[in-house]
């Protein structure tokens, strides 16, 4: 097997393993008259998912774009997937996280809990979006974040 690590600059990377193509964070464009790797979102036509480090702009940028070209889901902070959806991504294509979760991006959805999250959001969903998969376990028992959960917060 062969696993190719690729940078566009800042925190974006583009991680090709396992058969699929994983870009941590997303920003890729920038501003008029920066630097930059040549590209932008929309020249990205393979990712399977994108794991975003934190929502600022310089990490989240262009993720919208991507998953609207490619089909792929994301991984990212509960502010993310908020962000996120207020840009129209359906909640159904992100997973958010809080900390110490375990995600395979190969197995089937698993969450043994649903947390405060479903008080918001309504339950977890049970099947992947299409072409894809995963599974959401918790290290510690118990302490698992669904899929999809963008509306959970304060208020």
């Amino acid at each position: 097997m062969t696993s190719t690590l690729d940078w566009y600059g800042c925190a974006t990377f583009r991680l090709r393993t396992s058969g699929i193509t994983v870009f941590l964070d997303a920003y890729i464009d920038r501003a008029p008259g920066a630097d930059g790797p040549g590209a932008s979102a929309e020249d990205i036509d393979e990712c399977d998912w994108i794991v975003v480090g934190h929502s600022h702009f310089d990490h989240l940028w262009g993720a919208e774009r991507i998953m609207a070209a490619t089909g792929a889901r994301l991984i990212g902070s509960y502010e993310t997937v908020r962000l996120l959806e207020q840009a129209g991504v359906p909640l159904d294509r992100m997973i958010c996280v809080a900390g110490g979760e375990r995600i395979d991006l190969g197995g089937a959805w698993s969450s043994p809990s649903t947390r405060a999250c479903t008080r918001a959001c309504g339950p977890a969903p049970t099947t992947p979006g299409p072409g894809t998969s995963a599974s959401v376990t918790s290290v510690s028992p118990g302490t698992s974040v669904p899929p999809g959960c963008g509306s959970w917060g304060p208020g």
